[in-house]
């Protein structure tokens, strides 16, 4: 079993795992720009990582930073990812967060996905590929806003997703679960 990482870890805590933030002030157990540097562990020696919300924080260094996740990453790790609703007001209400984080992104480090769109549509949509990564999506889950859980606790979810894609907040959060993909180790 591999190391457990707590990425932008901030004061938050979780048993037997590191913590790797880059503000001292959090006592992190490493600091790391996660916008520029490398994270400080081996090849293939981590097991799980925790990215609660942080990586809607990652600008141009994002791409580097999902290599890394994947380099440091065993074969069949988890990478557990919570960040705000991309249509949420904690989401463009904090001038520090840069990146939404949605679904249909998440699918584009799928080297199946982007085979599947090149087969489908004859072009090329990803980074699956490009970055020579693989992340395959195991379940996601939106966080439904309290005006919501009405129609939630009559099993409407289907007329949530509806309201979700004209309206702002109605999901405050997107929880995300993604399995590392290596072949041959």
């Amino acid at each position: 079993m591999g190391l457990k990482i707590n990425l932008g870890s901030g004061l938050k805590r979780y048993d037997g795992f590191l913590n790797v933030d880059a503000l001292q002030i959090s006592n992190p157990d490493y600091i790391v720009d996660l916008n520029k540097d490398t994270l400080p562990f081996d090849d293939n020696s981590v097991s799980e990582i925790r990215a609660y919300h942080i990586l809607e924080h990652i600008g141009d260094g994002f791409l580097n930073l999902m290599k890394e996740i994947y380099r440091v990453c065993e074969d069949s790790a988890v990478v557990d990812i919570e960040v705000p609703h991309h249509r949420h007001e904690n989401f463009f209400g904090d001038p520090t967060h840069v990146r939404p984080i949605t679904i249909e992104m998440l699918k584009k480090f799928s080297k199946k996905y982007n085979n599947w769109h090149i087969e489908t549509y004859g072009s090329f949509s990803g980074f699956g590929l490009s970055l020579d990564v693989d992340f395959e999506i195991l379940e996601y889950d939106y966080t439904i806003e309290n005006d919501y859980l009405p129609l939630a606790s009559q099993g409407k979810y289907d007329e949530i997703a509806e309201l979700a894609k004209r309206f702002n907040n109605v999901y405050s959060d997107l929880r995300v679960k993604l399995i590392v993909v290596k072949d041959g180790n």
